[in-house]
């Protein structure tokens, strides 16, 4: 499997929830350099795939979340670019896609474009994308809107009770953190509803 599919499950398992967004949840200093190795080993393989006319919306989606980890562990500029560009094909694809509108959403606006984010994570919001709200409520916070961002996550966790990362979030706003997603890794488990 050229895309590094069920051979590299430490992608899907806890690089995904590790490193997919800023800053990326390392719990040791020896696994920080074990992921950027397999990071760049999976875009070795994927990235001829890609860069056909003819790449599917899954490759496209999997190469973006893939180079969107490798920007979150600073493997160079060339991993936002081309994540922005893998990301941007795909919903070209599927323009209704709640994952890839929050993927974008969330790289550019993890990024420092808040306001050319919003959009992408508004449109996955309304697809059912409950981790663009979380990211909506990180770039409230960094846009110095605390209490929007708060707001914003007592909502979410109303409407996802069982969810304890949103409780988590909340508790890190609660007190003076900036990073929404700065949560000890083995607390982290990701699964959006879509």
């Amino acid at each position: 499997d050229k895309t590094g599919g069920s051979r590299n499950g430490w992608l899907a398992k806890k690089g995904s929830a590790r490193a997919a967004h800023f800053p990326p949840n390392i719990p040791d200093r020896h696994r920080g350099p074990n992921g950027r190795g397999k990071i760049k080993g999976l875009d070795w393989r994927i990235g001829p795939e890609c860069k056909g006319p003819n790449a599917s919306y899954d490759v496209l989606v999997r190469a973006a979340k893939l180079n969107g980890m490798g920007r979150n562990l600073d493997l160079g500029s060339e991993y936002t670019v081309r994540g922005g560009q893998y990301i941007d094909r795909a919903i070209k694809l599927k323009p209704n896609s709640g994952e890839a509108n929050f993927i974008y959403g969330m790289m550019l606006s993890e990024g420092g474009g808040f306001k050319e984010g919003q959009k992408y994570l508004d449109k996955a919001v309304t697809l059912g994308y409950t981790e663009a709200e979380q990211s909506l409520a990180q770039s409230d916070l960094l846009s110095d809107r605390r209490d929007k961002a708060l707001e914003r996550l007592r909502r979410l966790a109303q409407q996802n009770p069982d969810n304890a990362i949103i409780r988590q979030q909340i508790k890190l706003i609660e007190d003076g953190k900036f990073y929404i997603w700065d949560i000890p890794a083995p607390d982290i488990n990701i699964k959006p509803s879509t």
